[in-house]
Formats: structure tokens, sequence, C-alpha cells
């Protein structure tokens, strides 16, 4: 379970179109999550795998930079997500202090307005980014117990619901079908006060340029939140495909961590064979493999 059922409520109305994509990036190509909850910090980021061979399309150029794993974004989330990187790119094509300045440059007050709004969106999508890859991250280990519980309780609903569709002749609307898996969710994930806030902000975002508040310092050119190396790398490959990275959210198939060796065989053997094969303990000295040892069998 995660807050993808509160991210369909909440960011639904946003609608992905294929056909306008992610400006700055490649024909069909989409960023990471991560990349999204940063282009607000400045709107030359690309999006663009680390490197062109096949073993390393699993991350960006970005990501590696900053030490950050390379997450996709869901599919609920790809409309709210294509509209903000799109305006935040436009946004940050209109910096008063660039070279060529357009014409339609902000005003140096509206450049501190929509910086602060920036801000603070960037900050909403961190922490839905961190609420879908981990809704317990922050939460007290003593409730452990009572997690395990309402998770417990949310299979059996689901398996209920799936077992009455499938063989007991029930059936039901797709609204009914999603309000049931709703009410079937874990207490503790049902929490979408992060993803309320996201709606707020990008819709704050809207007319932020216009919108007055409190303690303006105009200025006289947006700011470059990334650090300059990193907008270097990764505009020196702005060429290069997006990454093909997988959708890391709670409910997810595991993601495997440690890439295979080239000098590695089947993974099943593990090791260079020569351990401690002999007395049957490899995988505990350099077979780590599955414990069988990489060399030869006790006579």
């Amino acid at each position: 379970m995660s807050a993808l059922p509160a991210i369909v409520r909440k960011l639904g109305h946003y609608s992905f179109n294929p056909n306008i994509g992610f400006k700055n990036l490649q024909p069909l190509c989409k960023p990471c999550l991560q990349c999204v909850c940063d282009i607000g910090k400045d709107g030359r980021l690309v999006c663009v795998t680390y490197s062109d061979t096949n073993k390393n399309q699993l991350k960006c150029i970005a990501c590696d930079c900053r030490r950050h794993k390379c997450g996709g974004i869901p599919d609920e989330l790809l409309g709210a997500a294509q509209w903000y990187w799109n305006f935040c790119v436009d946004l940050f094509a209109r910096d008063p202090g660039q070279a060529n300045a357009p014409a339609n440059a902000l005003p140096h007050v509206a450049v501190w307005r929509v910086t602060q709004a920036l801000d603070d969106c960037g900050t909403a999508w961190a922490r839905v980014h961190e609420q879908l890859k981990s809704p317990l991250k922050l939460a007290d280990s003593s409730d452990m117990s009572l997690y395990l519980l309402q998770e417990q309780a949310a299979v059996r609903s689901l398996l209920s619901l799936q077992i009455m569709m499938q063989f007991g002749g029930a059936t039901y609307t797709q609204s009914d079908v999603a309000a049931r898996v709703g009410a079937a969710q874990p207490t503790y994930s049902r929490d979408d006060t992060k993803v309320e806030a996201l709606a707020r902000e990008l819709v704050r975002l809207r007319t932020a340029e216009t919108t007055s508040v409190s303690g303006e310092k105009p200025r006289a050119a947006m700011r470059a939140g990334l650090a300059a190396g990193t907008i270097t790398r990764v505009l020196a490959d702005r060429t290069r495909q997006s990454p093909l990275v997988a959708v890391a959210y709670v409910g997810a198939p595991p993601i495997p961590r440690k890439r295979k060796r080239d000098d590695d065989d089947d993974g099943d053997g593990g090791g260079n064979g020569d351990g401690n094969g002999g007395d049957g303990n490899g995988g505990d000295g350099n077979g780590g493999g599955d414990g069988s040892g990489g060399g030869g069998a006790n006579p």
C-alpha cells in the first residue's frame, strides 16, 4: 500500500499528454521522479542516462552526481509531473538574468515570488516522493506490530474482494472497486496530507508571478539551486535518452540493488570457485553465492 490512492483523488485531474511529452527531453522520454523534484531548482536540468551502455541505463547523470537512487514516475502521478516539469522549463526560459533575456522576461519582483513558490513546491514533491518509497520511514518503531496487523487485514480484504469478483459472481463498477480498494488501505498509509500539500502548491504556482506576498525582495535573476558541476554534466549529454528506471513505491516488485559483475557466472555458484568450497563453506568465504561453495564437494 502507498500514497497512490490519494494521488488519484487529489491529482487525478492532471492528465498526461504523450504528444506534448517533457520539454528539453528526447521524444517519448520521461524523467525520473528525483529529477522532477529538482527541476524547480534549475530549469536547465535534463534527465539523461549515465551511460549509453546497457548496464548503465538504470540511472541518470543528475542522480549519480548527487548519490540519489533513480526511480520512475508512477502512472498516477505522470500528469502532474508533466505539468510541473514543463511549467518550470517555461518559467526559467523567462529568466531576466540570461545573456539574451526574452521580451516576456519576468519582472524582478516576480522572480522573487516564483522562486519562493518553486522552493515550496519542490519540498512538497520531495515529501510525496519519500512517502511513495517508504511510508514508514518516519513512523515510531514501537507501532510496527500495529502496522503489520493493518497490512494483514488489508491483504485479507483485498483477497476477499478478488475471490468475490472471480468466483462469487459479484459485479462491481470501476468506481465501486476503487472505493473498496481505498477502504482496505491500512490506516497508517492513508495519510494524504503530503499529497494535499503538493496539490495546493501546484495551484499556487499557477498565479505565483502575479500574487503579492509579504517580505518581497526583488531579484534580477532566477536562482541556480543545483551544483554547477551537475548542470555541466547533464547539459554535455543532453541528447541522450532518459534512463529506463523502474517505478519505486511500496507495493512494487523489489528492485535489485547490486549489479552483476562482469566476471560473475550465472550467480548461483558464486565467487572464484576456490574459496572454501572444499569444506562446504564457500558461501561464507569468497563464494558469495548460496552457501554451497564454488569449488568441489566433500569426498
